[in-house]
This record gives structure tokens, sequence and C-alpha cells, in this order.
């Protein structure tokens, strides 16, 4: 693919529940400072509500996440809006480069006919 954005896409999911992360809401990725791990919100917040420090749930890391203060990861969001934004433009120019190739194709097919 262009750029290697497939390779990139694996980071956009959190490895948990395999769900591309999301600005904010549950989807919004946590950073975990004990394990350096990247979930969904949805997936740490998920389980006995009673506990505030909960484990990763990709490595069972213990203590990895503080529901009382979950960390947003700024820079995930920020990689998620840059690389949506890429694809827009990727798409965008792909999609007129298309429309342009379609035209010449029709145009080149009927200049030699004659009327």
């Amino acid at each position: 693919t262009i750029g290697g954005m497939s390779n990139l896409s694996k980071f956009l999911k959190c490895p948990c529940c395999t769900m591309e992360f999301a600005e904010s809401g549950n989807r919004a990725p946590l950073h975990s400072f004990a394990c350096d791990h990247i979930v969904c919100q949805k997936c740490v917040f998920q389980g006995e509500m009673s506990n505030t420090m909960v484990p990763c749930p990709e490595c069972g890391e213990e203590e990895a996440f503080d529901k009382a203060k979950p960390v947003v990861s700024r820079s995930y969001c920020n990689l998620v809006k840059s690389i949506e934004s890429y694809n827009v433009r990727k798409n965008e120019r792909v999609s007129v480069r298309g429309d342009m190739m379609h035209l010449n194709k029709n145009n080149s097919g009927t200049s030699g006919r004659k009327g």
C-alpha cells in the first residue's frame, strides 16, 4: 500500500478488542505508564468497577490503569487524526486520478472517429 499505511493500521486499533481508536469516548486510547500499552477505554473499564487500579487487559500488569484518573494518550489521538486526514486526502487524489483516467480513455476513443 501507499506509504505503508496497512502496517500502521494495526497501531490504530485496540490490541484487546481490535476496534479502531477514537479521539474520545469508549474508544479513546488510554496509556499505561506501568507497561506502556495503549488500550481503549472500554477494555480498561470493563469488569469489576470497585477497584480503581486495574490490570492491563493486554499483558496483565497489575495496577496498570487508574480508573479514577485515566490517561488518554493525546499523541495517539493526534496520530489517528493525522492518518485519517492523510487517508481522506489520498482517497480524494485517487478518485480524481481515476476520474481523469476515465475521461482520457473516453476522449481518446472518440477523437479518431468520423461522424
